[in-house]
């Protein structure tokens, strides 16, 4: 009870009372106790247990205090209950023996306890829990004192799967060191902060040394290394010691003990501290003398065999290039069909046979190491196009499908060597176009992945041929092997095709795979890491355009489709899609449409007829890109022989550019805008240099409907000299002429006359090219054929122009098979009967194409020339066909396209003969007759404005020839004839003053 003190103080007593007789009767005696001190130690001691109990239970470690007399359990912690699985009651009445499985005895526990002092000790033992289960147990035990008494205390931890992981690694261990005896390899380790070199004993038998104490290792090994060799290989371990990486290396050594020359291999790794910092290098080296003279003997029998295949090669490349040559002359000789298909077949057969030597020369290069791998900037869509225009015509012949799809995401401008993509690329199309009868053959670029400068690429070629034998695809990638490789088997080749292609690909740095069913089809691709140039594709400002446009997609391949829509959105352009002609046309009579997408050949409605279709019921579309999988002309054709109007046309396989630029092409202006063309406001002159006369009447003609006074030369050389004595508001220049070509020209000009525009004509287009004419000192460029908006762009920088009224009419225009003549007549804004004269003009220079190419065979240079020429001529004159089979002979010195080449212009030129010919023979009035004044009047007229390289019009030299005939002999009207058709200027002066001296005398 409490008692309050005369202080205040409160104190705890304890008080005994018992009554007491005395001689006055009961009274009550107590004996108090202060016991104050008393209850507040105790309440220390049970807080002092209390916290005790708490670090025990709060303890990772299971804690048991065990009575040191007899091993019983005193105290324990809750996780010393977990560990061995009893409740609270039957923990107290356990003793040591209940779960130490080594103590058997008082005695043995009485051993044990000796061993346990005031200094804590570690022991392993075997506990048993109360399921019967046991545990490896690692005990830090230690002797206290309670309360004057001894008690034994003991922290407990499960050690069971740290005993079984040293167990592995001791089994490791030892197999380690039995492999590495019995591999003869040794182990190393390098500390970097005192640059010393651990051995084990292999590595001491390796390098011949013997072991000795207290000398630096790594100064043994690096006198052991071979002087030329150390260099490399101290860089290689500075380099991997730098970058974190592996060591992995051969060099060779000088054993200490016989001087003999071994080649070590070694692999090593950085080894790191706790805090992640690089503490030493470990490795292994083992002796692989035997294997790399081996290895060294085999690359030199292969060396040796490789130089041997190309020797062969170049041996067997001359004749044969004779051999072709002279196949090539017989068959510019009149033959007969039968000799004409033998020799046909032989060039064929010949030709196979050339590719078959380069892929050996190609396989030799690679196998001797002597082929280099470049990277160099190259544009994707180029290399994309220059695949198409190779493998255009075959796909065209066999009738096939050929499209790409290519990730919008992935860059134009790489960086790489684009001529062995180009290679790999054309070895699995022309692969997929041998081995396919029907249907398609498909390219697919894929990104895969994109870091700050690198893209990592997939490319695949998919075809649906008659695909390959799972039996047989083991047989793929392997030199001069083919899934058939019978004696009567279908397709040719030596398949070296895909084994070069295999190794090349992983001479970039790539893998090839494929996949392949049989009568299904085939995959054939590969990845690839390539660099990428930061590159803006597309221009924002002509997005904006169609930004809000409503886009139909019209294709019956939903591959296409979904290309096809994929682009149009990376650039924010939403579409609509159609399968065929019919559900576009019932989208477009419910939906507003901007612009169509149609491809031509579809089932059900076709392209041309959904058209039609549109046209008749009078609905208009304002924007039509017409996609095609064929012959470009034959649509074009088709087109206007059904009086539909195609806006744009782009051929399959097109790219994400090709499709922008064919979309925003500023060249393509919409053809109904007809009265948007412009003319000068003022006379200006402007002198035209070109030296093929049928460009120079084109281009003539077109200036002329602009309101310039044209004058003609026909070289640089003749530009150089009229410049110098006129003055010229303008000059347009050929880049490509004889004499003097149109870079020397303007250097020229530009030495004596720094002001007046020139301006390059040309058909190569390409930056580089620009920066050419703008180096010589050009002022822009056009690109031939000539558009006139794009001609107009440029007039406006330099003359005022205005808007003219240009409907022109058009019923008088006739349909002639190969030829666009309707655009010519936008263009050239001229009397029909002019621009038929054009086209009569391009019969007399080219209808003897065939001969002119056989007498131009023996030079390369003239060959080629003519091809520019014919080029120029074709583009001008709206003759698209010749125009693209001369552009690609010219472009990729492909020759193979010559013949067809000669047999569409032909055909133009009958077609001209029998169409426009007559024509213009009708509309001639009556020749005029001349007196003899008149004619040598005229004469001397003509020779003057030839003096001056003036422009001389088909009309006046018609009039001369006709009142000539009757005066001269034919051969000297022939002569006469011709000089003025090949502008042979010279020659005609001296005709017309010798004809002019001879009408003097009468």
């Amino acid at each position: 009870m409490t008692h309050i003190l005369k202080s205040g103080e409160i104190k705890t007593i304890e008080s005994n009372t018992s009554p007491i007789e005395t001689e006055k009767g009961k009274i009550l005696f107590s004996i108090i106790k202060d016991i104050s001190k008393h209850l507040e130690l105790e309440k220390e001691i049970q807080e002092e247990k209390e916290r005790y109990k708490n670090l025990t239970n709060y303890s990772s470690d299971a804690i048991f205090i065990l009575n040191i007399e007899d091993g019983k359990l005193v105290e324990f912690s809750k996780r010393a209950k977990d560990l061995l699985g009893y409740d609270n009651n039957e923990m107290k009445n356990l003793s040591i023996f209940d779960w130490d499985t080594s103590i058997n005895s008082f005695e043995e526990y009485q051993d044990v306890v000796s061993k346990i002092n005031e200094i804590p000790i570690y022991i392993e033992r075997v506990h048993k829990r109360k399921d019967g289960s046991e545990y490896q147990a690692g005990i830090t035990s230690v002797k206290i004192i309670l309360g004057g008494k001894e008690y034994f205390y003991a922290s407990v931890r499960d050690i069971t799967e740290q005993k079984e992981i040293e167990a592995k690694i001791l089994d490791t261990t030892l197999k380690l060191e039995l492999a590495t005896t019995a591999s003869k390899q040794g182990i190393w380790r390098l500390n970097f902060a005192t640059n010393s070199l651990e051995l084990d004993d292999n590595m001491y038998k390796i390098y011949g040394i013997t072991p000795q104490k207290d000398i630096n290792n790594y100064e043994l090994w690096s006198n052991a290394v071979l002087e030329e060799d150390l260099p490399i290989v101290e860089e290689k371990i500075n380099i991997a010691k730098d970058t974190n990486g592996t060591f992995d290396t051969i060099f060779r050594i000088k054993r200490s003990d016989n001087n003999e020359i071994r080649y070590i291999k070694v692999s090593a790794i950085c080894q790191f501290d706790e805090n992640g910092d690089k503490i030493a290098m470990v490795g292994s080296s083992i002796d692989v003398t035997e294997l790399e003279i081996a290895k060294i003997k085999a690359l030199k029998a292969n060396e040796a065999k490789s130089k041997f295949l190309a020797n062969m090669s170049h041996e067997i490349r001359t004749p044969l290039n004779g051999t072709i040559g002279l196949i090539n002359l017989v068959l510019d000789t009149p033959l007969n069909p039968l000799q004409n298909d033998y020799l046909n077949k032989a060039i064929q057969t010949s030709n196979s046979l050339l590719k078959i030597i380069n892929d050996i020369l190609d396989y030799s290069k690679i196998e001797i190491g002597k082929l280099d791998i470049l990277k160099e900037p190259f544009y994707l869509n180029q290399l994309l196009e220059n695949i198409s225009n190779i493998f255009g015509y075959k796909i065209y012949e066999k009738g096939l499908e050929f499209s790409f799809t290519v990730d919008p995401k992935i860059n134009n401008s790489l960086i790489g060597d684009s001529l062995r993509l180009t290679q790999i690329l054309n070895n699995f199309i022309g692969n997929a176009i041998k081995f396919t009868q029907k249907g398609n053959v498909h390219v697919d670029i894929n990104l895969i992945r994109k870091n700050e400068n690198k893209l990592l690429l997939d490319f695949s070629v998919k075809d649906t041929g008659i695909g390959i034998a799972l039996e047989n695809q083991s047989k793929l990638f392997k030199a001069f092997n083919q899934e058939d490789s019978s004696t009567t088997k279908k397709f040719g080749g030596t398949g070296l095709g895909l084994v070069i292609a295999k190794q090349l690909v992983e001479l970039m740095g790539g893998e090839v795979y494929f996949n392949s069913i049989k009568d299904k089809g085939s995959t054939f691709g590969f990845k690839i890491e390539l660099e990428y140039i930061k590159d803006t594709m597309f221009i924002k400002e002509n997005l904006k355009t169609y930004i809000n446009s409503n886009f139909l997609i019209i294709d019956d391949s939903e591959i296409d489709r979904d290309y096809l829509k994929k682009v149009l959105s990376s650039w924010k352009i939403d579409s609509l899609s159609a399968s065929n002609g019919l559900e576009a046309y019932e989208i477009i009579t419910r939906e507003k449409i901007d612009y169509i997408i149609v491809d031509w050949h579809m089932p059900e409605l076709n392209g041309l007829e959904l058209l039609k279709k549109l046209q008749d019921n009078n609905i208009n579309i304002p924007n039509i890109l017409m996609i095609t999988a064929h012959n470009k002309q034959e649509l074009l054709n088709e087109a206007q022989n059904s009086n539909i109007y195609i806006e744009k046309v782009i051929e399959k396989p097109f790219t994400p550019s090709t499709l922008y630029n064919t979309i925003f092409d500023k060249k393509i202006e919409n053809k109904r805008a007809e009265s948007e063309k412009m003319k000068l406001t003022s006379l200006k002159k402007a002198l035209v240099v070109e030296d093929n006369e049928i460009n120079q009447i084109v281009s003539s003609k077109m200036l002329e409907s602009i309101g310039f006074d044209i004058d003609i030369a026909n070289d640089g050389l003749e530009a150089v000299n009229m410049v110098n004595k006129s003055n010229y508001d303008i000059v347009f220049m050929d880049l490509q002429m004889p004499k003097m070509d149109g870079f020397e020209a303007t250097k020229k000009i530009r030495e004596f006359n720094k002001n007046t525009p020139i301006v390059a004509l040309s058909a190569a287009v390409m930056d580089d090219d620009k920066e050419l004419t703008s180096l010589a000192g050009m002022n822009n460029h056009l690109a031939k054929p000539l558009i006139r908006s794009e001609l107009e762009s440029i007039l406006k920088q330099y003359f005022e122009m205005e808007f003219i009224d240009n409907k022109l009419n058009k019923s008088s225009t006739i349909f002639i098979k190969g030829i666009n003549i309707s655009s010519v007549i936008e263009n050239y804004n001229t009397d029909i009967n002019d621009i038929y004269r054009m086209y009569e003009k391009f019969y007399k220079e080219y209808k003897d194409i065939d001969k002119d190419l056989a007498s131009l065979k023996n030079s390369e240079k003239e060959y080629f020339e003519y091809l520019h020429k014919l080029k120029g001529v074709s583009g001008n004159l709206h003759i698209q066909e010749v125009f693209e089979t001369s552009k690609k002979i010219y472009d990729n010195k492909e020759l193979s396209f010559s013949n067809h080449l000669i047999e569409i212009t032909k055909n133009i030129c009958e077609n001209i003969e029998n169409s426009i010919l007559p024509i213009l023979k009708s509309s001639q009035k009556d020749i005029k007759t001349l007196d003899l004044k008149e004619l040598k009047n005229g004469i001397e007229k003509l020779i003057v404005d030839l003096k001056d390289y003036e422009y001389i019009s088909s009309e006046k030299i018609g009039l001369l020839l006709d009142n000539l005939k009757t005066l001269l002999p034919k051969k000297d009207i022939d002569l006469l004839n011709k000089s003025f058709e090949k502008s042979d200027n010279e020659t005609v002066i001296s005709l017309l003053e010798n004809i002019l001296k001879g009408l003097s005398a009468k």
